[in-house]
């Protein structure tokens, strides 16, 4: 997989779903770019990954492998928020990923929308501590209608993306509704953070810097969603 370093540390994931959902490379980076600090590359199985659900089932979500394209993907009949669970290797301490980015391609094979798009309000990724007592979730991720797309998630306090209020869409600045990180981005103009971000899970409210940091220092769990 090609990697693509925006940020000094980043963890990255790369996923795509046949069903429902499948990951394909899953890769932590370390503070430097480049140095990997764990991988699972899914060529022989699934290095440990596992299925978890929000609800009992009658039976467990099955995870298979697809050795051909390095892939497991799973799938479900019903209204099920199900998530792929990050094996031992992934979790402990792991502060140093603070202002890393979490990057994964994420794709439907079949995708049910007769009972309209699922709800943003529950959580696309899961990062937990239970020592710490805490769950933060990352909202307002997953775009409906598209086959696959890839998704980079910043594991930070701040929006996941940013776009300009009001621009003069010249060429040394963005035009209203594109893309920025600052105001100079737009002319000077207001560059507005959109909703997806991390969020406090208990009191529904956005993470703070501190509450990242503090997950980050013990993470017991790091979910990405399957099922929509």
């Amino acid at each position: 997989m090609a990697m693509q370093m925006t940020r000094k540390n980043s963890l990255n994931i790369k996923l795509s779903v046949v069903l429902a959902l499948l990951f394909s490379t899953v890769v932590l980076l370390e503070a430097a770019p480049g140095d990997v600090l764990v991988e699972s590359r899914f060529t022989r199985d699934m290095d440990g990954w596992f299925s978890v659900t929000d609800k009992k089932l009658d039976s467990e979500i099955q995870l298979d492998l697809d050795r051909g394209s390095q892939r497991v993907k799973g799938g479900e009949t019903g209204d099920v928020s199900w998530y792929y669970s990050a094996p031992e290797k992934f979790l402990g301490d792991q502060q140093k990923l603070y202002h890393g980015i979490l990057k994964y391609t994420l794709g439907h094979f079949i995708f049910d929308t007769t009972q309209g798009s699922p709800s943003p309000t529950i959580p696309d990724v899961i990062l937990e501590s239970k020592s710490k007592r805490l769950k933060l979730g990352a909202l307002y991720v997953f775009e409906p209608g598209t086959s696959a797309k890839e998704y980079q998630i910043p594991l930070s306090a701040s929006a996941f993306q940013s776009s300009c209020k009001s621009g003069s869409n010249a060429e040394t600045c963005a035009g209203d509704g594109e893309s920025c990180y600052k105001d100079a981005d737009c002319c000077s103009r207001q560059c507005v953070g959109g909703r997806a971000r991390w969020f406090n899970l208990k009191q529904s409210r956005p993470a703070t810097n501190a509450e990242l940091i503090k997950v980050l220092s013990d993470v017991s769990s790091l979910q990405i969603r399957g099922g929509y």
